[in-house]
């Protein structure tokens, strides 16, 4: 592979994993090179993998040159993305470094509508949305190699790699955070228990409420109980007077019809008296 310089074309796709490369090896080990690696005005375009495999094995690679009326980028998109089953990350991956090629370094535009436009054209080639290629493109900024390596061999996703890019929180922001939601916790507790206790006082309070009017009522009937027992009492007494009274009156009468007989004054007394005493 020393032999030729790599043209930018034959990086947009990522080298095989070491797994894919194995495979690769070991079948042109088996039944020779089957595609010619493809070089182009002294580049190497297609075939890192395929060079490689074959300087391992001692074997003299195919090569085939290319005409320089070709588009490179062009070519290699079309083989590869026929060749090759990428996940959606892988290419939008492919896209960021499709854009670059095409466009040069985007964050040096000037023009935000240039950047939008190198996306959009690299997403359309990729067959992938815009939204994934800008994705793609903070993870190739900010993820590590390792992480960027897993993306472009499709082990990994970009939410997954994305959330690499985020910055992690200090300690003390973590001890922040966990005493804000220790005292959240507390202060529902809290609230909770002066709840419950209000219910319960105000329960108890109905009850207490229910038994003084309770007692209240037994008190006023006890009263009125009472009360009634007074006036009786002294109707009865009245009339034990009443009953004293006309029994005196008759025997003064007696005893005056005793000294002085007047027997039709003395029947009408006592008529009268005993009128008095039924009522």
């Amino acid at each position: 592979m020393t032999k030729y310089e790599i043209h930018p074309a034959a990086e947009l796709f990522p080298m095989m994993s070491d797994i894919e490369f194995n495979g690769l090896k070991a079948d042109i080990k088996q039944h020779g090179q089957r595609d010619d690696i493809m070089i182009w005005k002294g580049q190497l375009v297609d075939g890192r993998n395929r060079l490689r495999a074959c300087d391992e094995l001692s074997i003299e690679p195919s090569l085939c040159e290319m005409s320089e009326e070709l588009d490179p980028v062009a070519w290699v998109l079309s083989h590869n993305l026929h060749r090759r089953h990428l996940t959606t990350a892988q290419r939008a991956m492919v896209a960021t470094n499709l854009a670059t090629l095409l466009h040069g370094d985007a964050s040096s535009q000037k023009s935000d509508s240039s950047i939008k436009l190198s996306q959009t054209e690299a997403a359309e080639k990729l067959n992938v949305g815009v939204n994934s290629v800008k994705r793609a493109r903070k993870v190739r900024a900010k993820a590590s190699k390792k992480v960027i390596a897993a993306v472009e061999a499709g082990t990994m996703s970009l939410n997954a790699a994305e959330a690499t890019t985020k910055p992690k929180a200090s300690q003390a922001e973590k001890a922040a955070a966990k005493a804000a939601k220790e005292k959240a916790k507390a202060d529902a507790a809290e609230v909770k228990a002066r709840a419950k206790a209000e219910a319960a006082g105000a329960r108890q309070k109905i009850k207490d409420d229910a038994a003084e009017a309770k007692a209240e009522a037994k008190a006023a009937k006890e009263a009125a109980k009472a009360a009634s027992l007074t006036i009786d009492g002294q109707i009865k007494n009245l009339k034990n007077l009443i009953q004293q009274h006309i029994d005196k009156a008759v025997r003064l009468v007696d005893d005056l019809n005793f000294v002085k007989p007047d027997h039709a004054k003395r029947e009408a007394a006592v008529k009268l008296l005993q009128g008095v005493k039924l009522w």
